[in-house]
């Protein structure tokens, strides 16, 4: 669990780095940065949820532990999908912040959760 808190705050960190760099050439206007933490938002929630899905499963067993990581990755991606719709339809956001904004996040966050699995797995909770 400490690993995972640590790879989130580096991430956060790395994260909110880039955006400021990025800011550099690529100015977002008043409505962008609300797609941006919003895409922030969707990321974090959802690898938080697949850690904790990881950390639920390894104490059932590695017998389990697929099926538990796995369904959790399918209903993430159904919820995911639901959000994004509903955001697109119902709001007017800039979907263009929210759509790099939610890929850059939620890549630089399974960068974190992966190593965290792994060391998880290597301590054999």
């Amino acid at each position: 669990m400490r690993y995972f808190f640590i790879y989130t705050a580096l991430s956060v960190l790395i994260g909110a780095a880039s955006l400021f760099f990025a800011t550099l050439w690529w100015p977002l206007s008043a409505g962008s940065w609300e797609g941006v933490i919003i895409g922030f938002t969707v990321a974090a929630v959802f690898v938080i949820a697949g850690f904790l899905s990881f950390y639920y499963g390894i104490k059932k067993g590695s017998r389990k532990l697929n099926w538990i990581v796995f369904g959790s990755m399918f209903v993430r991606l159904i919820i995911a999908t639901v959000i994004l719709i509903v955001l697109f339809r119902f709001t007017d956001l800039d979907k263009q912040a929210l759509l790099i904004s939610l890929f850059i996040w939620y890549l630089i966050f399974q960068i974190g959760e992966l190593i965290s699995f792994h060391r998880l797995s290597e301590r054999k909770i």
